[in-house]
């Protein structure tokens, strides 16, 4: 992936597998620091934040609450970012979300909590280009549901187009539907997504190493750590979505 400037994180344990991440390994010699916050999730995830220090200057950062107490919904906070992201001799002022929405377990409820998240990261996306119309805006992470499902279509108001309306852009819009981030059931989505202020090209990162082959449904799905509790070594059941930045 050619040492990204930053990368958004979903079901992180803690920040010493961060610390880990950004000592223990070869991304040392690229200097990767990171941003984490606890979240009240009940299985004990988390968002995060990792970030080249000679590419991303960090400003501030808060976990953006979005459990609701009154109903015992504990989910993943959405973590904010606002830093300057520095490449050439250009420099951009970015305002990151990283997502991590509660999954479809829990049917009609769980889609409630994910179209009343959807609409409160609008609220958020909206109030920073109102008050900052020249910044960089990203919201990226699994959403959990695909770009044509309601938390999306509806939720964040994109109806199917490429654009809200309101100057954000759903960069999945241009993919082919016949691929995607995640296999479930034998067919593909993207509820890994990315949306921004621009329009910028976006793909899957779907290297050999990265794949499996699927037994049951025939073809390829991402080769996994864990199923259930059975260890086979693999790395995500997802696969990892990279934006371009001109």
């Amino acid at each position: 992936m050619q040492w990204p400037s930053v990368v958004g994180l979903a079901e992180v344990e803690n920040d010493w597998v961060l610390r880990d991440l950004c000592l223990g390994t070869p991304m040392r010699k690229m200097k990767y620091g990171f941003v984490h916050y606890e979240s009240p999730d009940r299985r004990g995830v988390d968002c995060a934040l990792l970030y080249r220090k000679d590419h991303f200057r960090i400003i501030n950062s808060q976990p953006i609450c979005v459990s609701d107490s009154s109903a015992d919904f504990l989910t993943r906070d959405i973590l904010l970012v606002h830093g300057i992201l520095q490449r050439s001799n250009v420099e951009d002022t970015c305002y990151i979300f990283v997502n991590h929405w509660p999954s479809k377990l829990g049917g009609s409820n769980s889609d409630y909590h994910r179209m009343r998240i959807a609409k409160k990261l609008l609220s958020l996306i909206d109030s920073i280009l109102k008050d900052h119309p020249n910044s960089f805006v990203l919201a990226m992470g699994d959403f959990n549901s695909s770009p044509e499902e309601e938390a999306i279509r509806s939720g964040l108001e994109f109806h199917g187009k490429a654009s809200n309306g309101t100057g954000l852009y759903n960069l999945m819009h241009t993919l082919s539907r016949d691929e995607g981030s995640y296999k479930y059931s034998g067919q593909w989505s993207y509820i890994d997504q990315m949306m921004a202020n621009r329009e910028l090209p976006v793909e899957v990162f779907r290297p050999e190493w990265l794949l499996i082959d699927d037994s049951k449904y025939l073809g390829q799905k991402p080769y996994r750590t864990y199923v259930q509790t059975q260890y086979i070594g693999g790395y995500s059941d997802h696969l990892p979505i990279i934006v371009t930045i001109p």
